[in-house]
């Protein structure tokens, strides 16, 4: 599946995880050698290496509480958005009876009508600006706390396992016909091949499901880096109402 927020939009957040849990022995010092070599002893067989890499939109089509705030930011905004038609249907029929209206001659009811056709169709065109925003601003807030949750269980991954760095990976979809936007994404790519062995997605997903909260989805400003708190609520916009208008209609 696709996930709604957009296949490379958490990459552009942070390229790099680079969960940092360097290993003591990185600044072990001289005559501890036996030291070193006793704990790289006990490190699992086969595998040495001291790095992972990490699939965000794998995580994130895998984890159930992060589908279900998709799906409830999906449903929120389609509800707003069909609201938004339907006013726009009225103000086109409003429209018409008015040029109806004016075609029998200028009336002080013509004139009425043209009036509060006016302030409807600001009021719809702020409207819609302030939906694009909002949506904007929380997919952005929920992508901010979904990161940070995966980062947080990452960190915690790492330093169980004696991994030094986690690195994010991008999976290119084969069925995906923009071909210019996966040359430019190629261009910037951090990692051109990696062992599917050295991937951690999977186990990701599992500490999630048990121990992360669902990513926030709620109407508030986005936090500022490192912090998850929503504005209090009733939290005027920033953007103003047109003037003479007195609400959605």
């Amino acid at each position: 599946m696709s996930f709604v927020f957009g296949r490379n939009v958490l990459l552009g957040l942070a390229p790099v995880l680079l969960i940092a849990t360097l290993a003591s022995s990185n600044a072990t010092p001289q005559g501890n050698e036996s030291r070193v070599a006793d704990a790289n002893s006990k490190k699992t067989p086969g595998n040495t290496n001291r790095y992972r890499f990490v699939n965000l939109n794998k995580v994130l089509e895998g984890w159930t509480k992060a589908k279900k705030t998709q799906e409830e930011f999906s449903a929120e905004f389609d509800r707003r958005a069909e609201g938004l038609r339907t006013r726009i249907a009225d103000i086109q029929k409003k429209s018409q009876e008015l040029n109806t209206l004016q075609q029998a001659g200028s009336t002080d009811e013509a004139r009425k009508r043209a009036r509060d056709l006016k302030i409807a169709t600001e009021e719809v065109k702020y409207d819609q600006e302030q939906l694009k925003n909002d949506q904007r601003e929380r997919r952005l807030r929920i992508l901010l706390s979904s990161y940070q949750q995966i980062q947080d269980v990452v960190a915690k991954w790492a330093a169980k396992n004696d991994v030094d760095a986690v690195f994010v990976i991008q999976e290119e979809d084969a069925a995906d016909s923009d071909l210019l936007g996966k040359y430019e994404r190629a261009l910037v790519r951090q990692v051109l091949w990696y062992s599917k062995d050295l991937d951690i997605s999977e186990e990701v997903v599992k500490l999630l499901e048990v121990a992360a909260p669902a990513p926030m989805n709620s109407p508030s400003v986005v936090p500022a880096a490192g912090t998850a708190r929503a504005a209090p609520a009733g939290t005027p916009s920033t953007a103003s109402k047109p003037a003479g208008t007195s609400g959605n209609k």
